[in-house]
């Protein structure tokens, strides 16, 4: 397998670059490499500075690569393993933020970009590594952008270090602009892998997409013998999942089918077979029969593959589309919106269908020829279009004192930074000068919302820190309820007979947690009960993660030593939830379901999945969706009288504070008694 790899290693363009990359290497601190997707950047380059480290007998350090997703982080090392010939777990590592597959032993660790941001929390000059290596900077993660300009600083303190930037060709010149004095390595292109690209006549819409991929792909199988795989490309999870059931469900095939779904919140076991090398590639018998021992492999994935290089993919479906969370931060509101890509990510997504050495691609794309005209140049950074609350503690707890004056390589809007403050000064994460508190740099520990961070760190006052743990758990996960649009009503049926809580959201978490374990972790019984299998698997590991935090933090114990009543164990619970969540409160206007958020003008709905079996007074809530209606999701009843919000947050719910209306009455009243 070794000879195999290296043999197509050799194939690759980037091979080629290797004196001219190490030459780099030893002339300068930064070296930017620019090259088309698939000319082998992402596998090669780490594996070249694991030889320059070793090399220098690794006197500066081991070598770091940095990787914007889980998945891709995974996946990437175990190949590279597999092409150094070293073991997987020891000399070649990576780690998320909720695993670290690597050791001592390690001396190429891959890491998801925001790992590698918060070691510099406890490494500020990040002296283990001799070599960082920033992958697919393009995506513009806010993790990447962040780590790539904290190095600047870094670099003129560590003459050793080495810095690599890896990125398209298409954009190399924007981030040379921003990095300054570099070498550059330039990719050379494939001479004889091409891509014939087609369209359909008319733009294909959202409800027609799978539908119109399923078919394309049949298609192909069909009508095309040269047996290369086929990339689908959708919008999200669900049109994945969707799709890979319609294929699985055709009957009459003229060879095998291999599905392989492929999105963010997989995990590396679960991608068995999408790097599987053959042991001999079978020739076809001609140009007409699909033949060979190997059943030809479709993928079907969401953005996530444009990292994920396949070098058997022959064939490429491009749907144009791809789902983003957008943060509205003048109401504090999510919106799930289906866009459409870049040009640049469109041609990204036709060049992975000619990564074969020697054969050409073909790519349909599910809209006209002259659409493409109408997409934007490159992606939108994500630094523009999310939640930066927890992205501005991080840079607090990194000293960042003046965020107007940070050298953001596209600075965000003024208004993502004042209300990300802002929010943080609600929760005394910071002080009235922008200073971080104590209390912020506990919760900057902690890898998830500043919200859920205080809630976890208040359950340890109100001796509920295990319930909070599986709460905090469970709404980090993908969502655990299901509910297939062609099941809805007996989805929620089950839902709110099975495992609903009178009066909260947040405690039907918690008994869904407890059955799941109940029934042995068993995968038919969730499929039967519309629960996400996958996500309910996790919530172990990522529940021993904040508990690993708490007892690191010296935070314990968690639990009081006498026991609690139901009663007082749900009051406790409530309480440690308003810690975090006090700002996400609302009522019902009028007993007719419309609800106002307080502090703001929005009037919303409880969202339609929730298990509360009634309109309730006041809620609190964790997320504020925006979609064809505005909901509030993830809900608990609460009563303001015993809930003490005056207590937690007096400034925050001051009636002279509030809007005008039934909210600021109710408060005084409140107040008054």
């Amino acid at each position: 397998r070794y000879y195999q790899l290296l043999g197509k290693r050799k194939d690759l363009p980037i091979y080629a670059c290797k004196e001219q990359f190490m030459t780099a290497l030893e002339k300068s601190q930064v070296v930017l490499v620019e090259g088309k997707v698939g000319s082998g950047k992402t596998t090669q380059i780490p594996q070249w500075c694991v030889e320059f480290v070793h090399a220098h007998q690794y006197q500066s350090g081991i070598v770091g690569c940095a990787e914007p997703a889980d998945l891709v982080t995974c996946t990437v090392a175990q190949r590279v393993a597999d092409e150094m010939d070293l073991v997987f777990g020891e000399e070649v590592g990576y780690c998320t933020p909720l695993e670290d597959f690597s050791t001592q032993e390690t001396i190429l660790r891959f890491a998801n970009d925001s790992v590698l941001l918060r070691e510099i929390t406890v490494d500020p000059l990040l002296e283990r590594y001799g070599v960082i290596i920033l992958d697919e900077v393009q995506r513009r993660t806010v993790a990447t952008d962040l780590t790539m300009a904290l190095l600047g600083e870094i670099l003129s303190q560590r003459a050793d270090l080495r810095v690599v930037v890896i990125t398209t060709s298409i954009q190399a010149g924007n981030f040379q602009s921003y990095i300054g004095a570099c070498e550059v390595v330039k990719v050379p292109e494939a001479g004889e892998g091409t891509t014939e690209v087609h369209h359909t006549q008319d733009v294909v819409h959202d409800g027609k997409c799978v539908e119109e991929a399923v078919k394309r792909v049949m298609d192909i199988h069909a009508n095309d013998g040269d047996n290369g795989d086929i990339l689908v490309f959708l919008a999200d999870e669900k049109e994945v999942q969707e799709a890979c059931k319609r294929l699985r469900d055709v009957d009459e095939l003229p060879a095998p089918l291999q599905i392989i779904p492929v999105f963010p919140s997989l995990s590396h076991s679960q991608l068995h077979g999408l790097y599987d090398v053959p042991e001999e590639e079978p020739e076809p018998e001609d140009d007409d029969t699909i033949s060979g021992e190997r059943p030809r492999k479709v993928i079907v994935a969401t953005d996530i593959a444009d990292s994920c290089l396949v070098d058997t993919v022959g064939f490429v479906v491009d749907s144009g589309r791809v789902r983003q969370e957008v943060f509205n931060a003048r109401v504090r509101a999510t919106q799930d919106l289906v866009s459409l890509i870049s040009r640049l990510s469109a041609d990204q997504r036709a060049d992975l269908a000619s990564l074969r050495p020697g054969k050409p691609g073909k790519c349909f794309r599910l809209y006209p020829e002259d659409f493409t005209e109408d997409l934007a140049a490159f992606p939108n950074p994500e630094i523009h279009r999310v939640n930066l609350t927890p992205w501005i503690l991080l840079l607090k707890r990194l000293g960042v004192e003046d965020l107007l004056k940070f050298d953001f390589p596209d600075p965000p809007a003024t208004e993502f930074l004042s209300g990300a403050m802002n929010q943080l000064k609600h929760l005394d994460a910071v002080d009235e000068t922008g200073c971080l508190t104590d209390l912020g740099a506990i919760m900057s520990e902690f890898p998830v919302d500043p919200q859920l961070a205080r809630t976890i760190i208040a359950s340890c006052e109100y001796g509920c820190c295990e319930d909070i743990l599986t709460i905090a758990a469970l709404l980090t996960v993908p969502p655990v309820f299901l509910r297939p649009s062609e099941a809805a009503q007996a989805a929620d049926d089950v839902r709110r007979r099975k495992f609903a809580r009178a009066g909260s959201d947040h405690l039907a978490l918690i008994n869904v947690y407890h059955a799941f374990r109940q029934n042995y972790q068993d995968e038919l019984w969730c499929s039967s009960n519309y629960l996400n299998f996958d996500a309910l698997r996790m919530t172990d590991d990522i529940r021993q993660y904040f508990g690993g935090i708490l007892e690191r933090l010296e935070l314990g114990p968690c639990e009081d030593s006498e026991p609690k009543t139901e009663e007082e164990r749900v009051k406790s619970i409530k309480r440690a939830l308003a810690e975090g969540y006090f700002m996400q409160v609302a009522h019902d206007l009028d007993g007719t379901g419309n609800y106002f958020i307080v502090k703001e003008t929005q009037v919303v709905q409880l969202h339609p999945t929730t298990c509360l079996d009634s309109n309730p007074g006041w809620v609190l809530y964790h997320e504020f969706v925006l979609s064809e209606r505005s909901y509030i999701t993830t809900l608990t009843e609460i009563e303001p009288q015993w809930y003490v919000l005056f207590d937690i947050a007096p400034k925050y719910f001051d009636p002279t504070n509030l809007p005008q209306g039934e909210a600021r009455r109710r408060f005084h009243s409140i107040l008054v008694k």
